[in-house]
């Protein structure tokens, strides 16, 4: 077999899978914001313009497909267009996969204390899938114990 003739079958049968590999990326969108802490956050592409036109007073980055926002005092759960996928119905709200959790697990919280850093608040504590499903309810963050990397448990 020459040279040309292997290129052309190598290309013939890489190519596809290349393809859809590249149309399979999403984009990737930052969390940003302009100016002092009064400004609200907005999401942008790599290049920095804005990705869609809705505006948050505090915005995480994105999980694969889940960034954690604040509005008007309530904690939710976007996707890449902007769509709510978790309503805005928490008083504070961690990142997918933030403090030790897998990737599928977010820690929320309700009756936070605003004088005090909510990940500490002794109150209504929830774990939820990527779907706003609770997994498990725990109060305070204390009851939490990690058994193994990517696997919550309650400690009795």
């Amino acid at each position: 077999m020459n040279r040309k003739h292997f290129l052309r079958i190598l290309s013939a049968a890489l190519l596809p899978a290349l393809l859809s590999a590249c149309a399979a990326q999403r984009p990737e969108l930052y969390a940003m914001r302009n100016g002092g802490s009064h400004q609200p956050f907005y999401f942008t592409d790599r290049y920095g313009e804005l990705a869609f036109r809705e505006f948050y007073d505090w915005a995480g980055q994105f999980v694969g497909d889940r960034a954690v926002v604040e509005r008007d005092g309530k904690w939710g759960y976007i996707d890449r267009s902007g769509e709510t996928v978790v309503p805005f119905r928490y008083d504070w709200a961690g990142s997918f996969g933030q403090y030790g959790f897998d990737e599928e697990v977010a820690m929320v919280k309700t009756g936070t204390d605003r004088d005090r850093i909510p990940l500490y608040t002794p109150c209504p504590t929830a774990l939820i899938d990527r779907d706003g499903e609770r997994i498990t309810p725990v109060y305070g963050l204390s009851l939490i114990h990690i058994s193994e990397p990517t696997r919550p448990r309650l400690i009795s």
